[in-house]
């Protein structure tokens, strides 16, 4: 309970502190809005490839070892000094934080900035062009500023949460050692080509991170810098606790009456009745094709216009979704139930009803919709029907924040179920888990210190298993209904099976309503931003870098680089 003699914000951050889960708050909006901190750390070894570095004479030693690249220096921000090794690392992040992103939408068929990831940045055909401004610049130009910014501002909060007293806590330094140790089986993992051209596998964690960066990072450097990164993110967080609790009651109103939409729930069950597209069988004639096509696209008017009919309440809808879904996998009750949907949305974790259907959506959230209120909507263009109940009128809705300890069932990348002997082993797994911690201090941090340790839940690892501000649905049925269950209270534990696995639970807390704490957090984040720019803008971390020391530095990056894009072009493979 947070002591009444203090302010607002320090009972806020308080409360926060009383609960380790939200030390990590806001997590998924890190400071770099595209990539979380330590786990954009992988990414960047995963997708640079190794290549053959020819040493010097005596020079060449000295610059093997990493002695040159951490003695000499680039630059420095405030108090802080940025050596060769560390602008290498921001280079490199800048760079594979571009190439990330655009393979990742370059995969669902869009452009994430326009980059050819075929080609290395000096290649470029095209150049960058700033969405805001309309201004381009050269790509090489493009990761410097990318690089000089993100230093200047890891190296500013860092030093902004020292002054604060911010420390790492136990459950920080554990997920660092994970990180550490995940990328040192992954070196022992990575193969290269021996003298007779054979595949070798077997890297040392430092002579992984020196081929696939460049002299002088290894494990003490990077051990450092996931350090600083960390403090840097805690002082980001606790300015975000601070904004977040500054709100009035009537200012967070303000905000949610300008745009309800955004911040208003129902839950509703439908069911979607599309029309196949037939293709033309062996010596038909079009006419009989589209004749045959006629006949399917009635039928399924028909059938959805049936389904309306029958429907009565929630069990003759399920009852009816069952007849005419007849797939060994569907199952009526959970699969025709949207909870604590919106009608637009900009949360990841919210489902936007507009983005099924805009006629569905309009009419979920009309004024005279009720209870039990059923609607036909129907999109002939595509011979698309959606059949629709109402559940739960418009609303808002609560939300809690929940640890867990995830052994997995399914294989991670094939989604296949593992084997009867894997999976009673994970089952063992999960009550050993459970076992042990209630056999210690039985506390949250202690969970948050298991979960890190022990979870195949990549997702969650590097924040103790923490997922914070869950709303009704957003989980698979049987972990929501744990987490959403009325009895539930803080500190409640169990196991819970569901088709990813065995999860070791812990109920940290419910949450004020869902509204409330997005429009904090929103209101916050543009506080933080601003923020952000000013204590750049001063005068106290002003970044100064000598250019000619940078030049040399980018030209052997982008000579490495080329090399790696080339190297993949020719293997076709992706990073």
């Amino acid at each position: 309970m947070a002591d009444m003699n203090q302010n607002k914000a320090e009972q806020y951050r308080q409360e926060r502190k009383d609960r380790l889960a939200k030390s990590a708050k806001k997590n998924a909006k890190s400071m770099e809005k595209s990539i979380a901190l330590r786990s954009a750390v992988k990414k960047v070894i995963a997708i640079v490839l190794v290549a053959v570095i020819a040493l010097g004479a005596a020079y060449g030693i000295l610059d093997y070892a990493g002695v040159v690249n951490k003695a000499v220096q680039v630059g420095y921000v405030g108090n802080e000094n940025i050596s060769f090794s560390e602008y290498i690392y921001y280079y490199n992040r800048a760079f594979n934080t571009l190439y990330q992103n655009e393979q990742y939408y370059k995969y669902y068929g869009y452009s994430y900035t326009g980059y050819d990831t075929t080609k290395a940045p000096q290649d470029q055909t095209e150049d960058y062009k700033d969405p805001t401004t309309g201004e381009t610049m050269k790509w090489t130009e493009y990761l410097h500023d990318q690089a000089v910014d993100m230093a200047q501002m890891y190296l500013a909060f860092y030093q902004e949460a020292q002054k604060l007293g911010l420390e790492l806590t136990e459950a920080d330094e554990a997920s660092i050692d994970k990180s550490i140790e995940e990328l040192r089986e992954q070196a022992s993992q990575t193969g290269t080509q021996g003298a007779s051209g054979d595949e070798v596998k077997g890297y040392s964690l430092n002579a992984y991170l020196r081929l696939s960066y460049g002299n002088g990072i290894n494990e003490s450097f990077l051990r450092k810098q996931m350090k600083i990164e960390t403090l840097s993110q805690k002082f980001y967080n606790e300015k975000l606790d601070e904004f977040a609790a500054g709100y009035t009651a009537e200012e967070v109103k303000a905000v949610f009456d300008k745009d309800p939409d955004l911040y208003t729930f129902v839950d509703i069950r439908y069911y979607q009745f599309k029309s196949e597209e037939l293709t033309k069988g062996e010596d038909e004639t079009d006419d009989a094709l589209k004749a045959r096509q006629e006949k399917a696209d009635k039928e399924t008017k028909a059938n959805a216009q049936a389904m309306y009919d029958a429907i009565t309440d929630e069990k003759s809808f399920i009852a009816q979704a069952t007849k005419y879904n007849k797939a060994e996998d569907f199952d009526a009750t959970n699969d025709t139930l949207l909870k604590s949907v919106a009608k637009t949305s900009t949360s990841g974790s919210v489902t936007a009803l507009d983005s099924i259907n805009a006629d569905l959506a309009t009419w979920a959230f009309g004024d005279d919709v009720k209870a039990g209120s059923k609607k036909l909507v129907a999109d002939e263009s595509t011979n698309t029907y959606y059949v629709a109940l109402m559940v739960n009128p418009q609303h808002d809705t609560k939300t809690v924040d929940v640890r867990h300890i995830l052994f997995m069932t399914t294989n991670s990348e094939t989604g296949e179920a593992l084997s009867d002997e894997e999976i009673k082993q994970a089952e063992t797994n999960a009550k050993k888990a459970l076992a042990d911690w209630e056999a210690g201090d039985k506390t949250e941090d202690s969970f948050a210190q298991y979960a890190t340790d022990l979870t195949e839940d990549t997702g969650s690892a590097s924040t103790g298993g923490l997922y914070e501000n869950v709303v009704p649905g957003q989980m698979v049925a049987e972990y929501d209904a744990w987490i959403f269950d009325a009895a539930r209270k803080e500190g409640d534990t169990g196991i819970v099976e569901t088709e990813y696995g065995y999860h070791v639970m812990y109920f940290v807390g419910s949450n004020d309503s869902y509204s409330d704490a997005t429009i904090r957090d929103d209101l916050a984040t543009e506080d933080v931003n601003t923020l952000t720019e000013d204590l750049l803008a001063g005068d106290s971390y002003v970044i100064g870098v000598g250019p000619k020391r940078v030049d040399y530095l980018e030209e052997k990056m982008l000579k490495r680089i080329a090399k790696t894009i080339a190297n993949n072009n020719q293997n076709t493979a992706t990073y």
